[in-house]
């Protein structure tokens, strides 16, 4: 059968397609308009208010720090704003999680503890050394920007082809080996600190907290494994044809890692499965629903500030004390962290000289080193600094505090600007490549590495 090339170039061209096609066009290009000038409304409305919510009485220090960090939201905030103009809105892009995180974190915060009057850190006001933090996190925040926006396309990377993907039966059976190996170590791990296994996996609620298997020296290398879990875990989601035992393994998954007492590594199990949901469908969660996972993640938060203070304790998780203040305690607790990020930027290189990669390089190969083969396996470098710009008890409570402060701790105001940089270039390579593949090993090597940004 002869097809008329013609005939079908001229229903191609149909002048009433066209015009529908135009139409939709200018009404996206209206809704996209008026959500931006909406977004512009709500920037500098908000802006106002946390001008016109400076508290009066303030010494100096703390007026310093507030101008610093209101002018730091308006930098910030303007800058992703730009960004999100010059090019279509994406919430799985990265650039919206690193966006809201350093506005939250390097801004917000310092905005609202000076207002309640929460700046103290380990009994220490690290406000004192806050203006030069802001003004190193804005310079970071501008890199990383400048590294996302060169690398940047407007044209979205081709998606890979299907057929280059192993089997369904090839991952299901790969993923769920390095599954198991990781668990078992992660486990044992868990139980050599002195807990039985039917404690860990039932979060406190049933066994004995201290088990025959404890250990002098814990096997600490082996929590690292438990970043394995996550992809593994997703791959099997979508491999292996039982529910049961897909079942069991999210439940798994997520129980061992909540007993790590880490919120984030939970946080990125939870966002990165939904990523991999909505985009091997080509969609986008409404809005509703966005803020239902934020309420649910905020609870959960405060479920883990709770449970982390149990399992410490060593006894029965008694969850009926569990109320409100471990949510708002976990919420403030979590964005406290810039404070130590300000006490290492006032200890280095005065007190204590840069690290020149000891911690970044050398001490990320001595971690996987278990202890009970290295005794006198050293601490963290990064600790020699927390312990000058803050206290020696944040120092061995493990006070964190943001990837800017650990580069500013190895190179300075040079080591953010270049690695914050180099984060965003890469960032922008991993949207291009993997973003808008078909294949499902992209997809769940750009969630739980997107993910992981938070």
């Amino acid at each position: 059968m002869t097809v008329d090339r013609t005939e079908c170039h001229q229903k191609r061209a149909d002048p009433v397609v066209s015009q529908r096609g135009s139409a939709e066009r200018e009404r996206h290009g209206a809704k996209g308009a008026l959500s931006l000038l909406t977004l512009l409304v709500a920037y500098v409305l908000f802006g106002a208010f946390l001008v016109s919510k400076m508290p009066e009485g303030l010494d100096s220090v703390l007026v310093e720090n507030y101008v610093a960090d209101v002018i730091a939201y308006f930098i910030m905030t303007g800058l992703a704003i730009g960004i999100f103009a010059k090019q279509s809105f994406d919430i799985f892009d990265p650039i919206l999680l690193v966006s809201a995180i350093y506005i939250s974190l390097l801004s917000l915060a310092p905005i609202r503890d000076i207002v309640v009057d929460d700046y103290e850190h380990f009994g220490v006001n690290t406000l004192i050394f806050g203006v030069k933090g802001t003004v190193i996190a804005v310079a970071g925040y501008v890199a990383f920007c400048a590294g996302y926006l060169l690398r940047w396309s407007s044209r979205p990377s081709r998606r890979a082809s299907p057929g280059t993907e192993p089997p369904p039966t090839v991952i299901a059976r790969r993923s769920m080996l390095v599954w198991a190996f990781a668990f078992s170590v992660v486990l044992l791990s868990k139980m050599a600190s002195g807990k039985g296994a039917t404690y860990i996996l039932s979060l406190g609620l049933i066994g004995d907290p201290v088990a025959r298997l404890a250990m002098d020296a814990p096997l600490g290398f082996g929590s690292a494994m438990a970043h394995a879990l996550i992809p593994t875990a997703i791959l099997a989601a979508y491999s292996v044809r039982s529910r049961w035992l897909v079942a069991g393994v999210q439940l798994l998954t997520f129980t061992i890692l909540a007993s790590q007492g880490f919120r984030y590594i939970v946080v990125i199990f939870v966002l990165a499965h939904a990523y991999v949901w909505y985009m091997r469908r080509g969609s986008k969660p409404r809005l509703a629903t966005v803020a239902l996972v934020l309420v649910a993640l905020v609870f959960f938060s405060g479920v883990m500030e709770f449970y982390r203070g149990a399992m410490r304790t060593g006894g029965a998780v008694e969850w009926s004390q569990f109320d409100e203040m471990d949510i708002e305690n976990a919420i403030f607790g979590n964005l406290s962290i810039y404070k130590t990020y300000y006490g290492v930027v006032h200890a280095v290189p005065t007190l204590v000289p840069y690290g020149l990669g000891a911690q970044m390089v050398v001490y990320t190969a001595v971690m996987f080193v278990p202890r009970f083969l290295w005794p006198g396996k050293p601490l963290p470098p990064v600790w020699d600094p927390i312990r000058a710009g803050v206290s020696d008890y944040a120092a061995r409570a493990g006070a964190a505090y943001p990837n800017i402060g650990e580069y500013y701790f190895e190179f300075g105001l040079f080591g953010v600007v270049g690695l914050m940089g180099i984060l965003g270039f890469a960032a922008a390579a991993l949207t291009r490549r993997f973003r808008h593949s078909e294949r499902l090993l992209d997809l769940v090597l750009y969630a739980v590495v997107t993910t992981s940004l938070f």
